[in-house]
Parts: structure tokens; sequence; C-alpha cells
């Protein structure tokens, strides 16, 4: 009985633990005129920054749109 009430406590409560360990983002800051938190990384975004060497967070800037250049041949 015990074991049953520890089990169908423990695994739910390890599970919700570990997900907001890796959903917090750490290093945020306060922006006072849009009045919340900005920036900042979360455990499994911080890794994948570390093992591609930053080109995971690097924004492909490409001005045109694919349907404005399909359109304009």
């Amino acid at each position: 009985m015990i074991i049953t009430i520890s089990i169908t406590t423990g695994v739910p409560m390890i599970l919700g633990c570990i997900a907001s360990i890796l959903n917090i983002r750490f290093a945020q800051r306060y922006d006072e005129e849009a009045d919340q938190f900005i920036g900042g990384m979360t455990i499994c975004g911080a890794c994948s920054y570390c093992c591609s060497c930053g080109e995971s967070f690097k924004i492909k800037e490409d001005g045109a749109d694919e349907f404005v250049v399909e359109y304009e041949k």
C-alpha cells in the first residue's frame, strides 16, 4: 500500500520538477518599458548553443519572402 502511494505521488513530482528545471530561463533581464523579462536561456537552449558553437541561435536574415520571390519570377 505504501509503495503504491509513493509511486503514484513520487513519479509525477519528479517529472514536474525536471520539467520546471528545464523550462526556467536563466540570465534574464527586466525591461521596465515593456514591463517584462527579456532574454535568458533554458538549460536545453544553453546545451544546444554550446554544442553548435552558437550556430543554432543565428537567424537567417533573408529580406525577401519566398512567396514574393516566386511571384517576381
